[in-house]
């Protein structure tokens, strides 16, 4: 299944191939472990989440990440990450090489949200499949549970997992368990229901408060910013507050440009729209990228300064040297990109906005519907984002929102969450983090 843009690994029975991760669990409990289950909604909550498990990695902790993610693919980001933490002079402890602190389990306790493209949500899809995944409820539920018990972490955190709660309760570790996200995706399936009447069922209500009721018995919430979404049932629990997480630069501007044979007198303009492959949502059905790109009014001009970076898989050459096309290997490092770029045009999300803070690089966004995400981010951002219509943007009538985000540069939304050191944001969320796994030892 995709889910936003990336293929899930091959989850296996998690009945099975356990004990593998319950001794390296018991080897290293002694250093601090802590269980980190991530949703299946794309990019930006592993990215965000990584961040966080770097940070901890740092101070010898160890950490299991439950995702539905592949492993070769969390692995790949980490060593970026790593790299760029080596770039800001961090040094990591010399008795245990990261790569071994960090472990992967394919495990897949949500859906996210199922997409078509990078700004369609299929929101009858994505109930239908949570349904199938709450139909195996009590199963999932006996299975984490079991696995916590016997792994025994002296922390549990979770980026928007509602069953995660639900199997730290039954395992009777609810007092470890922390969620670090800036929404809970009870309050984004209920927008589903508010706005598409068919939808609106006796069945989805009830698995939709089944979900929100999983999510309240989490005891302790921190809520990250930009884009805080209010939760659908009041949370009980306390609540903390974190800036911005972002992964840092490993590279400067200048040498990102070199690399890539940019000159540094250049305007460029990235085009990013996750973990999509962006090329079906340009143009006219049939119609080479390259050749759409070209006719963009910003690159065709006569003159014009600007140079245009595109992320995707698309593997043709462009015939004109205004653009380029990036491959997202496990070798691009997108943190570096957005702090190359004069703009980026994308969807709006919480990791491409909280990169874009990060590097005062303002963003040009299309409208994702369905997303109650967005609205949140749109409220926080102002003067960093700048909207550009979908007609504009299968039009390529791109200047006149990617001029107006130049202009801005992000002033407003700086002043208010920025700028500063580039692991500033995440070294205080990081402290937070040790100050309970210091009060659960």
């Amino acid at each position: 299944m995709i889910s936003d843009g990336y293929r899930e690994s091959s989850v296996v029975s998690p009945e099975n191939g356990e004990q593998d991760f319950l001794d390296w669990g018991a080897l290293h409990k002694a250093r601090g472990l802590v269980a980190y289950y991530v949703s299946g909604h794309g990019w930006g909550h592993l990215t965000r989440s990584l961040a966080l498990a770097c940070e901890l990695l740092t101070h010898q902790f160890c950490v299991l990440l439950c995702t539905p993610v592949s492993p070769d693919a969390v692995h790949a980001q980490l060593l970026l990450l790593l790299g760029a933490y080596r770039t800001h002079a961090v040094e990591f402890p010399q008795s245990l090489r990261p790569e071994e602190q960090l472990r992967v389990r394919a495990v897949k306790l949500d859906v996210g949200c199922i997409q078509s493209d990078a700004l369609t949500i299929d929101a009858a899809a994505t109930l239908t499949a949570y349904r199938e995944i709450n139909e195996r409820r009590q199963t999932l539920i006996r299975v984490e549970s079991a696995m916590l018990r016997r792994l025994q972490p002296q922390l549990i955190l979770a980026d928007a997992v509602a069953l995660a709660a639900a199997a730290a309760k039954a395992a009777a570790l609810s007092d470890r368990f922390v969620f670090v996200t800036n929404f809970l995706f009870s309050a984004i399936y209920d927008q589903f229901l508010s706005e598409i009447p068919s939808l609106n069922t006796p069945q989805n209500r009830a698995l939709v408060e089944r979900m929100a009721m999983d999510e309240s018995e989490a005891p302790v919430w921190v809520q990250l910013s930009p884009g805080l979404v209010p939760p659908l049932r009041s949370f009980g629990g306390r609540c903390f507050s974190a800036g911005p997480v972002s992964r840092p630069w490993k590279s400067t501007r200048a040498e990102t440009r070199r690399r890539l044979g940019i000159s540094l007198s250049a305007r460029v303009l990235l085009v990013c729209f996750g973990s999509f492959d962006c090329k079906t949502l340009f143009g006219e059905q049939g119609c080479p990228l390259h050749s759409f790109l070209e006719q963009v009014d910003l690159i065709r001009e006569p003159g014009s300064p600007w140079r245009m970076m595109l992320l995707t898989e698309y593997d043709a050459v462009s015939s004109s040297p205004r653009v380029r096309f990036v491959h997202p290997s496990a070798a691009t490092y997108v943190p570096d990109l957005i702090q190359a770029a004069d703009v980026v045009l994308g969807k709006l999300g919480y990791g491409i906005s909280a990169e874009c803070l990060a590097a005062g690089t303002p963003l040009v966004y299309v409208r994702r519907p369905l997303f109650l995400e967005e609205e949140a981010l749109r409220r926080d951002l102002q003067g960093l984002c700048v909207e550009l219509t979908i007609e504009e943007l299968r039009s390529g009538c791109w200047r006149r929102a990617v001029h107006q985000a130049l202009e801005s540069k992000g002033s407003t939304a700086r002043a208010r969450f920025g700028p500063e050191h580039p692991l500033a944001s995440i070294r205080r969320l990081g402290a937070l983090v040790q100050q309970w796994m210091r009060g659960s030892q």
